[in-house]
């Protein structure tokens, strides 16, 4: 896991006044490994309750430390102020494809809501991507996760794709932000590219997948048809 040095991050982000949190990399925060995969257990948790998930992650410790060691992967963490708990964590991992390099916003289990954590952890990993030179940096969560859609929204990313997987019982939206140095490519992708990527991907999924992940009616019935052809 690749380290990178941060500063604290307190008072105005955006819109949001957050200078009783602190958002700082988890070498920076004096937390241990113990206590983040503690937290990730917890928050999933909370998430099976409200009907987000449908199982709570099972991952071990040493699986925890291997995908995080196993991979180029840099953690963040929100840390309240004034109790010192943790309140929210997240995982930017460089990943490279034909020879580009791009990030995938990966975990992402936070507390506190309304609070502006998301939006201050997901700012604070566009910086780290557009400091290791990635051309984009990729994300996905749940279409009904509000918070999570406005901060991400409210980050700089688009809508860019629409997916329902197996493991899940919701609906899921993919998003993209560009961060390279061009800004007429960047409108281009963010005005053009996405929204159009997306809504072919929505229409698709819609007609095709459940919420689970399972085959519509509709796809159900086709199958049915070129089957006997």
């Amino acid at each position: 896991m690749k380290g990178y040095p941060s500063k604290h991050m307190s008072g105005f982000i955006g819109n949001s006044f957050i200078d009783d949190i602190t958002i700082c990399s988890l070498e920076e925060s004096g937390i241990s490994f113990e206590e983040l995969h503690s937290f990730i257990i917890r928050v999933f948790k909370e998430r099976l309750a409200q009907g987000l998930n449908f199982k709570v992650s099972n991952s071990t410790l040493d699986g925890f430390l291997k995908y995080l060691q196993s991979s180029d992967s840099h953690v963040f963490v929100a840390i309240d102020n004034k109790t010192q708990n943790l309140v929210g964590t997240s995982t930017i991992i460089i990943r490279s494809k034909k020879r580009m390099l791009y990030g995938h916003h990966g975990l992402w289990a936070v507390s506190l809501q309304g609070r502006g954590i998301g939006t201050g952890l997901v700012k604070k990993e566009i910086g780290y991507a557009k400091a290791r030179g990635v051309k984009y940096v990729e994300s996905d969560t749940a279409e009904r996760a509000v918070s999570s859609v406005y901060a991400h929204l409210k980050s700089g990313f688009v809508k860019a794709g629409y997916y329902s997987f197996p493991f899940t019982n919701y609906y899921s939206v993919y998003y993209r932000q560009y961060c390279g140095e061009s800004r007429c490519r960047r409108f281009f992708y963010h005005h053009f590219v996405y929204p159009m990527r997306f809504c072919l991907y929505y229409v698709y999924t819609r007609v095709t997948k459940e919420c689970n992940g399972a085959d519509t009616r509709i796809l159900r019935a086709l199958k049915r048809v070129f089957r006997h052809v």
